[in-house]
């Protein structure tokens, strides 16, 4: 790796992290809004359940989009200011 870029990768560590953290925090928001619309599938296609019955399921899953899209949003923003420090 180039010296220069090694330095700059030291004086950018706090953005870098926090680029790391909100990483993986939209990778585990990914996981978890997998599963949730896999539950509503399931339940939809082979319990033959109603809307209702997956109201709540599908109101968390517009939550963790929600989120992760903020986050995103967040990440974005922090990978910028890196790369303008740079």
């Amino acid at each position: 790796m180039d010296k220069r870029l090694s330095a700059e990768a030291v004086a950018n560590r706090t953005g870098l992290v926090i680029s790391a953290v909100l990483s993986l925090i939209v990778g585990m928001l990914i996981t978890v809004q997998a599963m949730l619309l896999s539950r509503v599938i399931s339940r939809v296609y082979l319990h033959q359940a109603t809307l209702n019955d997956v109201t709540s399921l599908i109101i968390l899953l517009a939550i963790v989009i929600l989120f992760r899209a903020i986050l995103n949003g967040l990440q974005v923003t922090v990978n910028a200011r890196i790369a303008i420090g740079i």
